[in-house]
């Protein structure tokens, strides 16, 4: 298996994975796992009804680019960067693209080009 598919393989499950949890705090929300044609673009996002309120916003974006995981969306105090990390995504090919360039730098993950 070569790099990219491998590292798809890792996405999808861990955010397939996650996107069977329940929150504690507001059960009425689900969570919707949206992977692209090609494989290279996996959204995670949650949606429902708290209380009286209508909710719905990214958990996670995740972005194969040019050889690269861009994390362009992580809405979690866990960090989905250490979690791919842990499960074999080189931190050399993991982006952290919500940061601008000088945090990516001091950050430990690849940094945009």
């Amino acid at each position: 298996m070569d790099k990219i598919e491998a590292y798809r393989k890792i996405i999808f499950e861990e955010l397939s994975c996650k996107a069977k949890l329940a929150y504690a705090n507001a059960p009425t929300l689900s969570r919707q796992l949206i992977v692209s044609e090609d494989q290279n673009n996996f959204i995670l996002i949650s949606f429902g009804w708290v209380n009286k309120r209508y909710k719905h916003s990214f958990v996670y974006h995740i972005e194969i680019k040019y050889g690269k995981v861009w994390i362009h969306e992580d809405n979690t105090d866990v960090g989905i960067a250490q979690v791919f990390a842990e499960n074999g995504i080189s931190k050399k090919d993991i982006i952290l693209g919500f940061l601008p360039k000088f945090a990516q730098e001091e950050s430990g993950y690849a940094v945009a080009s």
